[in-house]
């Protein structure tokens, strides 16, 4: 396998990533990748599996899926390996997983693209939903905002009318990391993570959310998302798709704030009543 030299930079560094071996990450969990109780957000989990698995193969992802098997609340260090597991010259399959002290936490099946340049026609379907601006929006809400965990480090913004959600199971948010960050396909799955927030809007303010697993699908070539702005606010199409027996599910559509469809993201989650 190969692997990427040099100091992290980007998403990488934001995380704290380091490599200990080729093939072999750490992830100290610091504050700004946890909830305020120090549970580590999901979403930073998928980031996290996904740099560790481009910086060791030295490819771009194109899909990630990751399943949250237990939750790890901080302090503890995040023990990361990626092996591949197929592929070809073009497209390599990798697995990675993360421990804590020996347990397993998560686990996530990538394909990942060598960085080469644009090839072939490039098209795509659908427009960005109309929405404010970022600064027209009122940020979302959070049952304990705390400025040094994941919920200050995010900017997230309703973009919509929250009221809708219940009927509607639908909410446009933008969203980016206060600390202006390139583009890429790990930063994208830290900020896909907003299904659960619906699902509380639409069902149960009160309740939590619990991520089960989380899906991206990158579908911006690799020189689109370079050249977008560090930092910009996207935004996110989120659509709760059903909930049965406790379960839930939901999609989320990210899109550039000049109309470029980015990725396409899915979760499945546990929805608790109120303490």
């Amino acid at each position: 396998m190969e692997t990427t030299r040099g100091a992290p930079q980007g998403v990488e560094a934001w995380l704290g990533l380091s490599r200990t071996a080729d093939g072999a990450f750490e992830l100290p969990l610091a504050p700004h990748l946890c909830g305020p109780r120090g549970p580590l957000f999901g979403g930073a989990a998928l980031a996290a599996l996904i740099s560790a698995a481009e910086r060791a193969s030295d490819r771009t992802t194109v899909w990630a899926h990751a399943s949250l098997e237990r939750t790890v609340v901080a302090p503890a260090v995040l023990r990361i390996e990626v092996e591949p597991c197929g592929g070809g010259r073009r497209i390599a399959y990798l697995a990675a997983s993360a421990s804590v002290a020996g347990t397993p936490v998560a686990r996530a099946l990538l394909a990942a693209r060598d960085p080469v340049g644009a090839r072939g026609e490039r098209r795509h379907w659908g427009r960005r939903p109309d929405a404010p601006q970022p600064g027209d929006c009122p940020e979302r809400r959070y049952a304990d905002l705390d400025p040094d965990s994941i919920n200050g480090a995010l900017d997230v913004r309703v973009a919509s009318d929250p009221r809708a959600a219940a009927r509607t199971g639908r909410c446009l948010l933008w969203a980016r990391v206060r600390q202006p960050l390139p583009a890429c396909p790990a930063g994208l799955a830290l900020l896909a993570d907003h299904v659960p927030f619906v699902a509380r809007e639409a069902l149960a303010p009160d309740a939590a959310a619990i991520s089960l697993d989380g899906e991206l699908r990158v579908l911006a070539a690799r020189d689109v998302l370079a050249a977008l702005p560090p930092g910009e606010a996207l935004l996110l199409d989120v659509r709760l798709s059903a909930l049965a027996d406790g379960l839930g599910h939901g999609r989320v559509r990210i899109w550039s704030a000049g109309g470029l469809p980015l990725a396409e993201g899915a979760q499945s989650f546990r929805l608790l009543p109120p303490a």
